[in-house]
């Protein structure tokens, strides 16, 4: 795995020999990472490489037109198997002890994906310092499954019994000191999102059985 961070840092050998204020050439980077994508398509398949671009969105000051553009131009749309907008929506409540907010929510959107169907939202929570807060995660969707009841302020999980916490905070200490607990909840919600996953298996085994009957016939 190769990540490139970011696209926004790149730029052309004559940009970096030119004096500032004299490059002019703005297509310069579309063009470049264009021809660059032209040739990794031929050697990044057979290698079994995933390569990664980071790119920032840039404020569109054009009056008309998309509210954010990127630098890399759309070569990079169209070069990407899977094309993944990421924005951060809001802040989490401050902490009482660090008097600041301990992450945030991200908002994530596949705008394009040879894998399968583009559009799917998702809301992930990031926790400073640490990455993706697994068991908020769990704790959010559990609530919106019907897996974890609220009420008012009281959570309740009632697979695990019925223990009352007050405030999500209590509920994400008490999950993270029972891995066990919050495992059980994850299994859950993972077989009403996708079934008893009996039928991924088999299908998983039978693609198994398949490639390796090739790997011997070759």
């Amino acid at each position: 795995m190769i990540v490139v961070d970011s696209l926004a840092a790149l730029s052309t050998a004559a940009a970096q020999a030119a004096l500032p204020g004299e490059s002019r050439d703005l297509a310069g980077v579309p063009k470049l990472l264009a021809a660059f994508f032209r040739k990794m398509a031929e050697i990044i398949d057979p290698l079994n490489v995933t390569l990664i671009f980071i790119s920032q969105l840039m404020t569109n000051r054009q009056p008309r037109g998309p509210r954010y553009t990127e630098k890399g131009g759309l070569a990079v749309q169209y070069a990407c198997s899977v094309w993944i907008n990421v924005q951060w929506t809001s802040l989490w409540e401050a902490d009482k002890d660090a008097q600041a907010p301990l992450g945030h929510d991200i908002h994530m959107q596949v705008k394009c994906s040879a894998l399968g169907r583009p559009f799917i939202p998702c809301v992930v929570p990031l926790r400073f310092g640490r990455g993706i807060d697994v068991a908020k995660d769990v704790v959010t969707t559990g609530e919106n499954l019907g897996l974890i009841e609220r009420a008012g302020a009281w959570y309740t999980i009632p697979m695990l019994g019925d223990e009352k916490h007050q405030g999500i905070n209590a509920v994400l200490e008490h999950l993270n000191h029972n891995p066990d607990q919050l495992r059980k909840v994850e299994d859950e919600i993972r077989k009403v999102v996708f079934g008893d996953g009996s039928q991924n298996v088999e299908r998983a085994d039978r693609e198994a059985e398949a490639s390796g009957s090739k790997g011997k016939a070759g």
